[in-house]
């Protein structure tokens, strides 16, 4: 599948559950890369309604964040809901433990 955001959240939110997926990179405490299943395609995404620490400004809190990120996460199978796309055309949206 082409990577168009707004066919990807168009996809998802059709859906009752969230799509699963594996995360397969972590970037920061609210960005990640993962791929989805279902749609054989690989996104970035922002999570919504967490606070990332600017890496220049608090180096440690955005180390400990992106530490946290990973070791609850990376490379497990989770659900994801995707919420809208940005202004960047990034993806949006929320992880679900599965």
């Amino acid at each position: 599948m082409e990577y168009s955001p707004s066919k990807l959240l168009e996809i998802s939110n059709a859906q009752q559950a969230p799509l699963r997926a594996i995360l397969e990179y972590v970037f920061s405490s609210s960005y990640v890369t993962m791929y989805l299943y279902k749609l054989k395609t690989v996104i970035k995404l922002h999570m919504t309604h967490l606070y990332s620490p600017n890496s220049k400004e608090e180096p440690e809190l955005y180390e400990q964040g992106k530490t946290f990120v990973s070791r609850k996460l990376l490379h497990r199978t989770v659900g994801v809901k995707l919420n809208r796309v940005d202004d960047r055309n990034e993806l949006v949206g929320r992880i679900y433990f599965t």
